[in-house]
């Protein structure tokens, strides 16, 4: 049985949560409530969480530790910002990011620096939001307000809060490669990147937080149902500390560029000099090596041939609308967007997939729906 509201241990935890050993010692087996792959953001909150409820969790990550993960998620929603009020590092994060007075709009032009702003989406910044003071979107009925920020920033921070936090220990530099389930619980075995040491780990239950191309996802037999491309993009991070002033507006968050060269759009990761910019194809383009992505680039941004970037990262990607058939196999979860519960009976886990399952479908759908949208604007520009 489960104890209170504050933490609870079952009987089958109870069994399985004993000493744990620091990072760095050799052992055949090493032991924890739950174990949790991958240390990006839901894995870290899903930690935090749980030893917030007094769960032990040991959470095995492949990067090292301080390596930034790539440069994705732009917005925090209130519902993750009120868990973070919960963990006491809402006003660490809500400070991170852009700086205080940069606008958190959505801008519309003919491209980047263009004279001609076609409309736009005013959404208070930061420091506004701070202050309380009118404006767009504001008055939300709610503990938190959202927050625009990378995740190159709130990983970070969400890091350096579980690894101070009791009940957690993150272990880097793991790669997983398999695991055994019995009655009793789940064994994941592994090996160091550092030493080829192999390493086994047993808990309770067992989450993989461990992206698209999961390896926990797998090994419950998973598999995943839905359209396998929706659009191709080109991600390219850059740096160029004189962008911003050659904006002709008010610089916005997200600008979107419509023209008959390319169509694309641009988000500000650090407000200063640093901006993601999304190029997307177009059906009749073959592959990414087909498409220039420097003079799409230039395109987008409105510039000529004299203008100099450095590139710090780039990645081609496919949307997708795939959904997972199941999210768990006995005492093995996968997670995306959710977290487990830790106040009811141990039975409500099997509600989970009844649960998640929909949402993430929901989600999914309205994702697709979405870029079905903006492939068809993007395609309607007049010529």
């Amino acid at each position: 049985m489960l104890r209170n509201f504050n933490g609870f241990k079952t009987d089958k935890s109870k069994k399985m949560i004993q000493e744990t050993q620091h990072e760095g010692q050799s052992a055949a087996r090493q032991n924890a409530g739950v174990l949790i792959v991958g240390a990006g953001r839901v894995g870290l909150v899903l930690a935090m969480d749980l030893a917030w409820r007094g769960i032990p969790v040991t959470v095995l990550e492949q990067r090292r530790r301080g390596e930034p993960p790539e440069v994705k998620c732009n917005h925090v929603a209130v519902r993750s910002m009120e868990v973070f009020r919960r963990l006491g590092m809402a006003e660490k994060v809500r400070a991170a990011g852009q700086p205080d007075d940069y606008a958190h709009d959505v801008a519309y032009r003919v491209s980047a620096v263009s004279d001609l702003e076609l409309t736009r989406i005013p959404i208070t910044g930061r420091r506004e939001r701070r202050e309380g003071a009118p404006g767009p979107d504001t008055g939300w009925p709610t503990a938190e307000l959202p927050h625009r920020i990378n995740q190159i920033f709130l990983e970070p921070l969400l890091f350096e809060h579980a690894a101070a936090m009791p009940n957690i220990r993150i272990v880097n530099c793991i790669e997983v490669s398999d695991f055994d389930q019995d009655a009793k619980g789940v064994t994941v075995h592994a090996s160091s990147l550092d030493d080829g040491a192999e390493l086994h780990f047993r808990a309770a239950y067992l989450v993989g937080c461990d992206g698209g191309r999961s390896m926990v996802r797998k090994g419950i037999g998973e598999s995943l149902q839905g359209d396998a491309v929706v659009q191709r993009v080109q991600s390219t991070y850059i740096r160029k500390p004189k962008l911003l002033s050659l904006f002709k507006h008010r610089p916005a968050w997200a600008t979107f560029s419509l023209n008959t060269r390319r169509c694309g759009n641009m988000y500000a990761i650090d407000g200063k000099e640093t901006w993601l910019i999304h190029n997307y194809l177009l059906d009749g383009e073959a592959d990414f090596d087909s498409v220039d992505r420097d003079r799409c680039i230039r395109d987008i941004l409105g510039v000529g041939a004299d203008f100099e970037y450095e590139v710090i990262s780039k990645e081609d990607w496919f949307g997708r609308h795939l959904v997972a058939d199941r999210f768990h196999d006995r005492s093995v979860f996968i997670a995306g967007d959710a977290a487990l519960r830790g106040w009811a009976d141990e039975a409500i886990l099997d509600a989970y997939v009844a649960e998640r399952q929909p949402i993430t479908e929901q989600v999914s759908v309205f994702a697709m729906n979405h870029a079905h949208a903006m492939a068809k604007a993007r395609g309607a520009v007049p010529a």
